[in-house]
């Protein structure tokens, strides 16, 4: 039986990574082995979002009653900085590129805090050529637009979009990160930019096609399958693993909603786990190495399904980080 010395161990909790080597290897290992403070945070910029898509639950989202200001955003981007984040995302439920006002100077102080990745996702839709240089010039890394289907009629039922205005957006957007010429320390251009796509009816012969039309043109294409989101989305046909696992979230990454609340998955779109809240002056630390996060984490690595919280207790998105899973990704691009 294969097992880890108490250096490795040690390493995995307590390295901060400067590597996408070592940040995966500490995250592979997360769930069983949480590091001293997530290496993976969540911030959510801004409540708003301008679409209504069929496979999200963001349709049926709590209204907030207050956002974060400035000087709260930028205390938990100084927090990640200090305490060893590697992967800083500006995203959960809102769309990040309607809140420029707050995205742009998030991203150039992730940057000047010594965040190694700082990164947003994006339905695509407000990214013309001009917000595009902004986010170069801000010192944004890594770009993830979200293009569910792949074909005309799928994409734009699901999204209400044209979709070869967002084809031409999305090659527009490409073409102005090639032209600056940015490079990180191993030589790739930046932001690396990553087209996701959720599955919802596509055939696996589109699915192939459609890999195959962006390849050689963003830099990874991932397709995984639809979530059920506690049961919140129009789509019905979401896949659920027939045998259950400890949740990866719990004890890899944290979660900030633009109220303020700190949840534990992006899956929680309530955020009814309610672990404290940015705006009263909780700290991550403080979250992540709470009785009731440790609590979370213990039921979940015993498996005592039943004696979970909601919406943990119900949830059929467990698997949410397993993005492998696809076939499709054989072929991707990183």
């Amino acid at each position: 039986m294969k097992t880890y010395s108490a250096e490795r161990i040690h390493w995995l909790k307590h390295h901060v990574p400067t590597t996408r080597e070592e940040y995966l290897d500490i995250t592979a290992h997360a769930s069983q082995f949480p590091p001293a403070f997530p290496r993976t945070v969540y911030l959510e910029i801004g409540e708003r979002c301008n679409l209504d898509c069929t496979f999200c639950s963001k349709p049926t989202r709590r209204k907030f009653d207050r956002e974060m200001d400035w000087a709260t955003i930028q205390r938990v981007i100084k927090e990640c900085g200090e305490q060893g984040c590697y992967y800083l995302s500006f995203h959960d439920f809102g769309e990040p590129l309607l809140h420029l006002k707050y995205l742009l100077p998030a991203i150039a102080y992730a940057k000047e805090c010594g965040i190694p990745i700082r990164a947003t996702t994006t339905n695509g839709t407000p990214l013309t050529k001009k917000v595009m240089q902004d986010l170069i010039d801000a010192g944004l890394t890594s770009l993830h637009i979200s293009f569910e289907g792949a074909n005309q009629y799928i994409y734009e039922q699901a999204r209400g979009v044209k979709y070869w205005v967002m084809v031409d957006r999305i090659r527009e957007a490409v073409a102005v990160r090639n032209a600056n010429q940015v490079y990180n320390a191993q030589g790739q251009l930046v932001p690396w930019i990553a087209i996701t796509m959720v599955l919802t009816t596509e055939t696996p012969e589109e699915v192939a096609a459609f890999m195959d039309r962006w390849q050689g043109i963003v830099d990874d294409i991932e397709a995984r399958p639809a979530l059920e989101y506690l049961g919140r989305t129009q789509f019905t046909q979401a896949y659920v693993p027939p045998t259950r696992i400890p949740c990866r979230y719990v004890g890899d990454r944290l979660i900030i909603m633009a109220d303020g609340t700190m949840t534990a998955c992006s899956v929680d779109v309530d955020g009814e786990l309610n672990l404290g809240n940015v705006i009263d002056g909780d700290t991550i630390a403080s979250v992540w190495h709470s009785n009731k996060y440790l609590n979370l984490w213990t039921l979940h690595q015993w498996e005592a399904w039943e004696s979970l919280p909601d919406p943990c207790k119900t949830c059929g998105s467990w698997d949410f980080t397993a993005t492998a899973r696809s076939d499709h990704l054989q072929r991707t691009l990183r």
